[in-house]
């Protein structure tokens, strides 16, 4: 079978051409769509099952780099590629939380994404050409999708920029990614540089408009296949008056319930009605096991019209607050007296006990897993996320990071970023950060954030400002909408918008937005960046009461580092033939030592005063040796003609035999001793040789 001709489609999209693909590769996927954007290719594919049985929607969205992507081989064990790396997981999520939404209401089919990188181009990041192709693969299906477009938006030189490249990045005050249908943004991801809610939301609005490109390039796609939308979508259950009536008598009870402040006594009363209802149905009507999922989705759909009219029409939430209130806060720095750095912080029922590491040497550094780079990179700055199952009171076995814990502290990470003190502030530690959510009622990675920024100050880490993160919900009917403060799980299960805002009292420095519903207008964006301005400055106040700024000096836990350059050419004399040289420095001053291939050491110990004697040891040992001074040296070694003679911490000289005395000298060893001190000039120096010759005439002993 010949290879079929493409359909395709091409646009132009910032700097780069791009050229949409399908039907001719892949044909026993459901749908197949092949993205060229630059040189950078890359394919989705998307596969499905019709619904058997499950009333959740399974969808599966997973991301490959191929090490032959970049012409490379892998270089674990086997040489194949191997679990995903940080960024595989990353580009994963972003594409589901844009994606999700986008299918039918009651839309429960099994549905699998497999992205793949097929090709590399330094100058594209993927992640906006592998949105590309999951949207176009999922528009040419059968499958019920409302078609979304992506760009990333930068702020280089005082200007927005459409997808810039990646070195272009690391020159921008933002790195923005936004996804979105016609009518309106779905998905926002970002890091920032203290930019103001202004600044925001202009680029918000630039990416929406310029990501219409795209929409249009996949619409015509779709058209010239004409796919028959076939959806499996079951919203009887939505509508579902019989098991609805069956509850409504319980209304008040629930309404009393849902006001309840604690979670865990909260959902025991929930729990309570719950189990009054079943009964009461199973003495009145032929039961099924099918009804008490039918039960529940009617639970859930009163609960949802309880919580969303008590903050629409009341101004009341769940836990009894106002719309724009932040529960009580809790912060305690210092928590554990012997970590580098600590910090709890406690936001309602919300706690985070965030640790600070600081390692002085450079191999603690985390060697990034990234096969389109060409050069190996390190990462000196890490944060990790931990949430057990004991933090809502679940039982469950403990596993290695999930893609929310991976997602969750890069997040926080991002905020953080920003603030972080580099080589140029005369900070030379690897800094690990790690949060450990000891129990959750929304917002953990929020807390997270915060935590760190006072753990990291605790620890005597110079961060350039404290930082704060808020997350934010949505409740809109119609055209009256409320925004919340500080959510809570249920309602951001229940609400139409995640929004969460991370940033300093000078400007955001992180943004993530998840919106579940079309019609997010400019006021409604507006409303939610000033109420979360006015909640991070809260929060703000609050950590400030207990830590305003850091440290004066890291903590007399952490390891003491002394950095200083020496002349590359002097590296080699610092090491000594085999290491022994360093091998002696590091144990006679207990010590450790990094020395980088352009001449910056790092000395690390528990003792700052060993750090100093070691420094100065070393640049004793490399300074040059000037010809008519006086040295103290000591003999390593006795020929019949002369004798070897360290100078200079170990510094190889030779004294002939001839120059120890003006007499003449038959047997050396009548004279000198191996191991004796002497003194001794310097007589000539040989550059070309690199040889010290000695003289010990006329010197004084």
């Amino acid at each position: 079978m010949s290879l079929q001709a493409p359909v395709h489609q091409e646009f132009t999209y910032g700097e780069h051409s791009v050229k949409i693909e399908s039907g001719h590769i892949a044909l026993q996927a459901t749908s197949t769509a092949v993205v060229t954007m630059g040189d950078c290719v890359i394919m989705a594919n998307i596969t499905h099952r019709e619904n058997s049985g499950q009333d959740f929607f399974p969808l599966a969205v997973h991301y490959s780099e191929r090490a032959y992507a970049a012409g490379k081989i892998p270089g674990s064990f086997n040489r194949r590629e191997g679990r995903p790396s940080t960024r595989e997981v990353l580009i994963c999520r972003v594409i589901d939380r844009a994606i999700r939404p986008m299918f039918a209401d009651g839309f429960c089919d099994e549905v699998q994404v497999t992205l793949t990188l097929l090709q590399n181009d330094k100058n594209v990041q993927p992640d906006i050409a592998g949105f590309i192709a999951v949207s176009a693969a999922l528009a040419i299906s059968k499958l019920p999708f409302e078609i979304i477009g992506a760009a990333r938006v930068g702020h280089i030189d005082g200007a927005l920029s459409l997808n810039p490249s990646l070195e272009q990045t690391k020159s921008s005050r933002l790195d923005l990614i936004i996804a979105g249908t016609k009518a309106s943004y779905v998905m926002v991801e970002s890091s920032a540089k203290e930019l103001t809610e202004d600044e925001i939301q202009q680029s918000i609005a630039y990416g929406q408009a310029e990501l219409q490109a795209v929409i249009t390039a996949i619409e015509a796609l779709r058209g010239e296949h004409k796919p028959n939308i076939d959806t499996n979508a079951d919203s009887s259950d939505l509508s579902d008056t019989k098991f609805d009536e069956l509850i409504k008598p319980h209304l008040e009870r629930f309404e009393e319930a849902l006001i309840i402040a604690g979670k865990i006594d909260r959902n025991q009363a929930l729990k309570q009605i719950r189990s009054e209802i079943i009964d009461q149905y199973k003495e009145n009507e032929a039961f099924e096991d099918s009804h008490v999922n039918a039960i529940d989705r009617a639970i859930f759909r009163l609960k949802k019209q309880i919580i969303r009219q008590k903050a629409l029409k009341e101004n009341r939430r769940i836990d009894g607050r106002s719309t724009d209130e932040v529960r009580p806060i809790t912060v305690i720095p210092g928590f554990l007296s012997k970590t580098h750095g600590s910090a709890l912080f406690i936001r309602g029922e919300t706690q985070a006990l965030v640790t600070t590491t600081l390692s002085a040497q450079d191999s603690s550094a985390q060697l990034l897993d990234d096969i389109t780079s060409s050069i190996k990179q390190y990462d000196n700055f890490m944060l990790h996320y931990n949430m057990p199952g004991y933090s809502v009171g679940e039982c469950g076995q403990p596993m290695s990071p999930k893609r929310r814990e991976i997602g969750h502290g890069e997040l926080a990470k991002k905020a953080l970023l920003g603030v972080m003190p580099t080589e140029d502030d005369d900070f030379s530690y690897v800094v690990r950060v790690v949060s450990e959510i000891l129990s959750c009622n929304g917002s953990s990675s929020m807390a997270t954030i915060c935590g760190a920024s006072l753990s990291l100050m605790d620890a005597g880490v110079q961060i350039k400002s404290a930082v704060a993160g808020i997350a934010m919900g949505l409740i809109k009917e119609q055209e009256e909408f409320k925004v919340l403060s500080d959510i809570l799980g249920d309602e951001d299960a229940f609400g139409d918008m995640d929004f969460k805002v991370a940033g300093t009292a000078n400007g955001i420095t992180a943004l993530q937005m998840d919106i579940k519903i079309n019609g997010i207008t400019d006021e409604i964006l507006e409303a939610a960046l000033k109420q979360a301005k006015e909640g991070r400055l809260h929060i703000l106040s609050k950590m400030n009461e207990k830590i305003a700024t850091p440290r004066a000096e890291i903590s007399s836990s952490a390891p003491r580092v002394v950095q200083f350059s020496i002349p590359v050419g002097k590296i080699r004399e610092v090491i000594g033939r085999g290491g022994a040289t360093i091998r002696e420095i590091i144990d006679k001053f207990s010590v450790t030592i990094d020395i980088s291939d352009d001449g910056v050491v790092k000395i690390s110990s528990d003792e700052e005063s060993n750090s100093i004697a070691a420094k100065d040891h070393i640049e004793d040992m490399i300074k040059d040796v000037e010809i008519g001074k006086i040295y103290e040296g000591k003999i390593t070694d006795l020929l019949d003609f002369g004798a070897k003679v360290a100078i200079m911490n170990n510094k190889e000289a030779f004294l002939h035999i001839s120059q120890i005395s003006h007499e003449h000298i038959d047997n050396i060893r009548d004279e000198l001793s191996q191991g004796q001190v002497i003194k001794v000039r310097v007589a000539e120096i040989d550059r070309r040789q690199n040889r010290i010759k000695l003289s010990m005439k006329d010197v004084v002993q």
